[in-house]
């Protein structure tokens, strides 16, 4: 026998709302796409202010800029892509800073290069410094030639001079290696798994578990060694 629960609610619209909001966060994690519609119908519909927003959602003002963002400064395909799952939050944080009309352009370089978070967020650091046209296109085609040009982002699969031969080996080890993690970490973010079938699923299982034992294993003692990195 099916039994449905039934909770009655004394508040106005805006109270309704935020009860919607509280809710739907009690009985587990909400989607951040609908955060934004709350927030945005509060600020922009019932006229509350970010404040007030905050202070009725009991969060920090920043965390309603954020999901008000979304609504209002992330472009159509943008959009319709984080509703659907096929870009992440963390992803989209970074798309809407940039103007509307760049947006499916980046859109566009993360589905043809598979960019990591951390790699999209220095590209449109990139972008937003851009002084022309001309360097925004030297960006958006070879994204991770220009990454590798900027200071402070270090490049994953080049040659360095200042390393003997063994060093070389392991750092383009490591390149190869934070590439493929990359890619993989795109993967998950965006529920691709989603296409998978349940035999694939039964197959893949066993891998993916190999995967998180020897990256956890891997990152273990990478934290040693950078320890025994540190200057003295």
């Amino acid at each position: 026998m099916l039994r449905v629960s039934i909770r009655l609610i004394l508040v106005d619209e805006r109270g309704a709302k935020a009860a919607i909001y509280g809710l739907n966060r009690a009985g587990g994690r909400t989607r951040e796409l609908e955060e934004a519609w709350i927030v945005h119908a509060l600020v922009r519909e019932d006229g509350l202010t970010q404040v007030e927003v905050a202070e009725l959602l009991s969060r920090h003002k920043s965390w309603v800029c954020r999901r008000l963002a979304l609504i209002e400064r992330l472009g159509p395909e943008a959009k319709d892509e984080l509703r659907v799952g096929l870009l992440c939050p963390t992803a989209a944080r970074q798309i809407v800073r940039l103007p509307e009309g760049n947006q499916a352009e980046v859109l566009g370089v993360i589905r043809r290069e598979a960019l990591s978070t951390t790699e999209l967020a220095a590209m449109v650091d990139l972008l937003l410094q851009c002084p022309g046209r001309r360097q925004e296109e030297f960006i958006l085609q070879n994204p991770r030639e220009a990454l590798a040009q900027k200071k402070g982002f270090v490049a994953v699969s080049a040659h360095d001079p200042r390393l003997s031969q063994t060093g070389n080996e392991v750092f383009k080890r490591v390149g190869l290696l934070i590439e493929l993690l990359a890619k993989m970490e795109v993967w998950l973010s965006t529920r691709g798994r989603a296409a998978l079938t349940p035999g694939d699923t039964a197959v893949l299982r066993p891998r993916f578990e190999r995967l998180a034992r020897d990256a956890a294993s891997v990152a273990t003692f990478s934290r040693d060694l950078i320890s025994e990195l540190q200057p003295l």
